[in-house]
């Protein structure tokens, strides 16, 4: 990844680089989301999850690194 010499370095927060920059505003996303956004990114989040584990042992070793 490149800088965008239109973005000053001093534009950039940061604090949000480290992990717990990162998980700092994640938490501060999903704080912002209504129950009923959270219940239904979580379901979407298990239904993808159950894709996943469904997916046949084949498909899984074909992107499994060597």
């Amino acid at each position: 990844m490149t800088h965008d010499p239109n973005v000053p370095l001093d534009a950039v927060d940061w604090e949000s680089t480290t992990w717990e920059g990162h998980r700092r505003g994640q938490l501060e996303r999903w704080s912002r989301l209504s129950l009923d956004e959270i219940l239904e990114a979580q379901e979407a989040m298990a239904e993808l999850a159950n894709e996943i584990a469904s997916a046949p042992a084949q498909a899984q070793e074909k992107y499994r690194p060597s």
